[in-house]
């Protein structure tokens, strides 16, 4: 009888193991290629930030530059702080997911590429983490990402529509104003 609950419990732990190898395998193979393409701190910071802002750009003109991307120097104008706003788990989720992106090669833009050539990046996610900080540009013109000090860019298109919805608000009418 104690035999029969010893194969009993090894069969259970031997389950288990399956089990856990084959979420291992299938998490890696959902995730491996953001995780490439990100870098591990970075990625870390995109799925467990401390804090989350929406960012909006505008070209920067005479004043200085919170970034400079394609020759373009771009400045913040507008950010709020999405950490717990719905949707943003989600989206954070979808960006370490391989399947959230076209990974379709991206020609480097030349920079004497006229203006209408390179992509517009009108947003951005800043995720925040004790001692890191990851900020992810978007252009929904061209359907691409890329994280600042990262010249790899990405098509978006499978979550482009899902991104631009969460970040782009929506005109507040008089009466929401009051």
């Amino acid at each position: 009888m104690a035999n029969r609950g010893g194969l009993l419990i090894g069969g259970i732990f031997v389950a288990a193991l399956c089990a856990t190898g084959a979420s291992l395998w299938y998490r890696y193979h959902e995730t491996h290629q953001a995780l490439e393409l990100w870098g591990p701190k970075a990625t870390q910071c995109i799925a467990d930030p401390e804090r989350v802002e929406a960012l909006t750009l505008a070209p920067a003109g005479t004043g200085p530059a919170d970034f400079t991307v394609d020759g373009q120097a771009l400045t913040i104008v507008g950010r709020r702080d999405v950490t717990t706003a719905p949707g943003f788990t989600n989206a954070r989720h979808a960006l370490t997911l391989n399947r959230s992106f076209d990974w379709t090669p991206i020609a480097p833009v030349p920079s004497n590429a006229p203006a209408g050539q390179r992509p517009t990046w009108t947003h951005a996610l800043r995720f925040d983490r004790p001692q890191q900080t990851a900020t992810l540009l978007i252009s929904f013109d061209a359907k691409q990402a890329m994280m600042v000090g990262n010249d790899r860019r990405i098509r978006i298109g499978p979550i482009a529509k899902g991104l631009e919805n969460l970040l782009i608000e929506p005109p507040r009418t008089s009466s929401e104003g009051r």
